[in-house]
């Protein structure tokens, strides 16, 4: 055997981070929430979010989900050149003690974060230094290989938050 190049190199990646506010029907959701977490068909206390969850597909097909999304969507479309495609939308519930584990949303290309009511529990980045504070309407766009996390709601109020992945859809020439 004869081995021609061996090296470990680092190459930047371009990531993208948008935070803004928009109006949302927290109503609506925060209901809606509720049902999927206390279903049976939930994802509750097992994945990183130690918290109240539905399932991962909960919110793909709800017509309000997407109405509420566009204006999101439509920034997207001006800054990504590449099609994506909503996989994954969920539905979080943080109550007291609940928290968020440090992680990312690797393998998707982007994810989302949308706060449905006000708390005093932000959402941390710690590669690139950013929070999002909790508040009702605001709103995160993030390259889903950043590394995200709340700490444990010491608060008796619940947090509520909708969630979403975007995957790239593969083009064929």
């Amino acid at each position: 055997m004869q081995i021609i190049k061996d090296y470990t190199f680092y190459k930047e990646i371009k990531h993208l981070f948008i935070k803004g506010k928009i109006d949302v029907d927290s109503d609506y959701f925060i209901k809606k929430i509720d049902e999927g977490v206390d279903s049976e068909n939930n994802r509750n206390y097992k994945t990183n979010v130690v918290a109240g969850m539905t399932d991962w597909r909960y919110f793909l097909g709800d017509e309000k989900f997407y109405e509420t999304i566009i204006p999101i969507i439509n920034i997207l479309d001006n800054k990504e050149s590449k099609s994506l495609d909503i996989k994954e939308a969920w539905g979080v519930r943080h109550k007291k003690f609940d928290r968020t584990k440090p992680h990312d949303h690797v393998p998707a290309y982007l994810s989302f974060v949308l706060y449905l009511n006000d708390h005093d529990q932000p959402l941390k980045f710690k590669d690139i230094d950013e929070t999002v504070d909790s508040t009702k309407g605001s709103f995160a766009i993030f390259s889903s290989n950043l590394t995200h996390y709340c700490e444990r709601n010491i608060s008796g109020k619940p947090k509520y938050l909708l969630s979403w992945n975007a995957f790239i859809k593969p083009s064929f020439a």
